[in-house]
């Protein structure tokens, strides 16, 4: 596990309370005296990695990978996580199609050489020719649901909470949605792919152990608001009704506040 650098400030008229839960929530246990920091793999650790012909790694700065295509791959950071919010950027230079999020590491870990994200764990897509949209993809279930695409060069986002088993995506430090829910309660690792047409992706970078986004405080606070808000309206409700319905596995909220499972 890595640790988490950095306590954010606190927003004006944040709750002293909830700063000092905050900070809790970004704590883990810091790495074993001499180990690497976390970075790209074919594994879910150094000790466990497998190699690889499609997939190339800058030896000198471990967290930056090329895939080569011709062949479905999926790396893995190594750090991974059951507990806290954790947020982290991934950058990626040049693509046929590109495949980000976060996945458990797979039993056999022959998987990463042959299956990409959406077959692994949740994942946003785009390809060069997608026109600025991303498909949301599960291992669950698949799903049209599309959200704001990136480019090449551009900062993604990804913002983890495993209390609340949400995924977040930002695109150059703005928010843009929800865009998976329920997840797997892991551990989940940050992970990155080509896509299903077996397409090359060029200096995959990974940027860990960010510090959370200022508006991740705030934006907590109306969502524990709105979750009082419905637990007390089905506490009222008639016999019978129970307000909304659930959203399911890997459901999606879309921006403008839809949802789409």
């Amino acid at each position: 596990k890595c640790h988490e650098r950095g306590d954010p400030p606190p927003l004006p008229g944040l709750r002293v309370r909830d700063a000092q839960e905050a900070r809790r929530e970004q704590q883990s246990e810091p790495p074993p005296l001499g180990s690497a920091p976390p970075h790209l793999s074919m594994g879910p650790d150094v000790g466990l990695s497998l190699p690889s012909s499609n997939v190339s790694f800058n030896h000198g700065v471990m967290s930056i990978c090329d895939i080569q295509g011709g062949q479905r791959a999926t790396v893995l950071s190594t750090a991974s996580y059951k507990t806290g919010v954790h947020f982290w950027e991934v950058m990626v230079s040049d693509f046929r199609t590109f495949a980000v999020g976060v996945c458990e590491a797979p039993s056999n870990i022959r998987q990463l050489n042959d299956k990409w994200l959406g077959e692994l764990g949740y994942a946003i897509c785009v390809s060069s020719c997608s026109r600025g949209t991303a498909f949301l993809w599960s291992k669950e279930q698949l799903t049209t649901s599309t959200v704001k695409g990136f480019g090449p060069r551009q900062r993604v986002g990804l913002l983890l909470d495993m209390e609340e088993r949400t995924l977040d995506y930002y695109l150059d430090g703005q928010k843009i949605a929800t865009v998976f829910t329920k997840l797997s309660p892991g551990p989940l690792h940050p992970a990155c792919s080509n896509g299903f047409d077996k397409a090359f992706c060029r200096r995959i970078e990974l940027t860990p152990s960010i510090s959370l986004p200022r508006d991740y405080f705030a934006q907590r606070e109306v969502r524990r608001a709105e979750k009082a808000a419905q637990e007390a309206m089905k506490a009222t409700a008639p016999a019978g009704q129970t307000g909304d319905a659930t959203i399911g596995v890997a459901s999606v909220d879309l921006p403008g506040g839809g949802a789409s499972s």
